[in-house]
């Protein structure tokens, strides 16, 4: 069942989720907000930008696309005085950058200076059910962060210097940090962008069925508690650091390498499988072969891009993310195999043949990749 669920399934979740933001300063009757919007979850909201329907944003995609994300953005940021909604100005400073973040910059005039807004921010939330806006605000009244989802897209700001229960601002507060790129330049933002990256790993995870079934080859290997601890745990250490080193590009490696050489670490595990019962030095195996997944997780949270300020919040949100995903995969099936292991024949037919299987899908996808075929749903 298992197995079912990620074939067909997980594709639901395939497509970038990502997140944007928004910062925020509030002077007088001026508002002036700069935007870090994803390009992937812009091109599959609004697809009219994405001329050449190639489901990426270039250069010549993003400038032609201003009017359109011009128009989103009215539609989908409302802010709005006692007196009156505050009106947006033509967009300056809008740019790509590496086609993985779009930034631009809007100034807002409201009536007259307000003492509070109403900011209702629902971006990209109309069927990316998951998509998060960072929103960080700076007005007399001092600092404030706020996470718009779903649930959450409507904010009350008290704008007037008086006495409010907000969060800190920095003590150098006067300088406005960069706004290219909003930070976590404290507990609480910090905080906020692991919450945003937590569920940004774990929708990669359960959209990514080669990841899954490497995991649940893995598991199936595994007759011991403690077996299958060591080897989860090298798993892990293994991606965790070339995820650290592919996401802050200290390493990097073509995809058209390391998309085939994840896809022959499934074949490996999974033939390994259906060979043995008990494959030896399976833990080391797991930290070889997490390196390699690594660079795939890595390579994700790179094109998502990393927040300025907030790079080890994303780092540890995103791989705590990838972790819960793979417990959705490791404990059904550890469930499984213990109801089974009093039958030993039984045991042993379900684990070779759903090896076998894997091991399929996995030579699928190294020909897929390798040859750039593209004929593989997912």
């Amino acid at each position: 069942m298992v197995l079912l669920w990620a074939l067909w399934g997980g594709d639901a979740l395939a497509h970038p989720i990502g997140y944007s933001a928004l910062y925020a300063e509030i002077d007088g009757d001026t508002i002036d907000v700069s935007y870090d919007l994803h390009p992937p979850t812009l091109v599959d909201v609004v697809p009219v930008v994405d001329t050449d329907h190639d489901r990426h944003l270039d250069p010549k995609e993003a400038t032609a696309a201003l009017p359109a994300v011009e128009a989103y953005l009215s539609a989908h940021v409302r802010v709005v005085a006692a007196d009156g909604p505050c009106v947006p100005a033509t967009p300056r400073d809008y740019r790509l950058a590496a086609d993985t973040r779009l930034f631009m910059k809007v100034r807002y005039r409201c009536p007259t200076p307000p003492k509070a807004l109403t900011w209702t921010v629902d971006l990209f939330m109309e069927d990316v059910g998951g998509h998060t806006v960072l929103g960080r605000f700076r007005s007399p009244a001092g600092y404030v962060q706020h996470a718009f989802s779903a649930p959450h897209r409507v904010l009350d700001l008290t704008t007037a210097a008086t006495p409010v229960a907000v969060s800190s601002a920095p003590t150098e507060a006067a300088s406005t940090p960069p706004v290219d790129a909003p930070s976590a330049d404290s507990t609480q933002g910090a905080l906020a962008w692991l919450g945003v990256f937590v569920g940004e790993g774990l929708a990669h995870i359960l959209g990514g069925v080669d990841h899954l079934l490497f995991v649940l080859s893995l598991t199936l290997a595994s007759r011991r508690a403690r077996d299958l601890l060591r080897t989860i745990t090298a798993f892990t250490a293994g991606h965790s650091v070339s995820l650290a080193l592919a996401a802050l590009d200290v390493l990097r490696v073509s995809p058209r390498l390391a998309e085939p050489a994840i896809a022959l670490t499934i074949v490996w595990v999974a033939v390994e499988n259906v060979r043995r019962e008990d494959p030896p030095h399976r833990a080391w195996l797991a930290l070889g072969f997490g390196l390699i997944h690594g660079l795939g997780f890595g390579s994700a949270l790179r094109d998502l891009g990393m927040p300025t300020g907030g790079v080890l919040p994303a780092l540890v949100g995103f791989n705590v993310g990838v972790e819960l995903g793979q417990l959705v995969v490791i404990a059904p099936c550890v469930a499984a195999l213990a109801l089974l292991r009093s039958r030993t024949e039984l045991l042993r037919t379900v684990v070779r043949g759903v090896s076998a299987t894997i091991a399929v899908f996995g030579a699928m996808w190294f020909l897929d990749r390798a040859l750039d075929l593209r004929w593989m749903p997912f």
